[in-house]
């Protein structure tokens, strides 16, 4: 997926702390990572995403306002970025193909998300 920068949104100071310091709680080391709210991602219903082209960027969808429902879906696409940094661009894109992405990908970033869900809930 391809991302127009020029929808792209800095969060607020008070955002990017709430974001960085709940993630460092969390065990999820952001450093060197920009997260943007984007305008235009709104398909499919996401809430966050991770783009190949720009893999120390998370993007979030502009349409979300609550900063702790966002966290688990941060960390989702905070698991790809750190796969695609393990496994290099070439592996990343094969794992990704639709048919098999749900149990080479999909499947540990939906493990930590849901993780990081009941540790909030809790």
């Amino acid at each position: 997926m391809i991302l127009k920068t020029k929808l792209n949104v800095e969060l607020t100071e008070e955002e990017r702390l709430y974001i960085f310091r709940k993630c460092g709680q969390l065990g999820i080391n952001m450093e060197g990572i920009r997260v943007w709210r984007n305008k235009g991602l709104s398909w499919n219903g996401a809430v966050a995403c991770f783009s190949l082209l720009h893999p120390n960027e998370l993007f979030i969808c502009n349409d979300q306002k609550s900063m702790p429902h966002l966290l688990p879906y941060i960390a989702h696409e905070y698991i790809h970025r750190a796969q695609f940094k393990s496994m290099g661009f070439l592996r990343y894109c094969f794992c990704a193909f639709p048919l098999w992405r749900k149990w080479t990908l999909e499947k540990e970033a939906y493990a930590f998300e849901d993780k990081v869900r009941d540790i909030l809930m809790s």
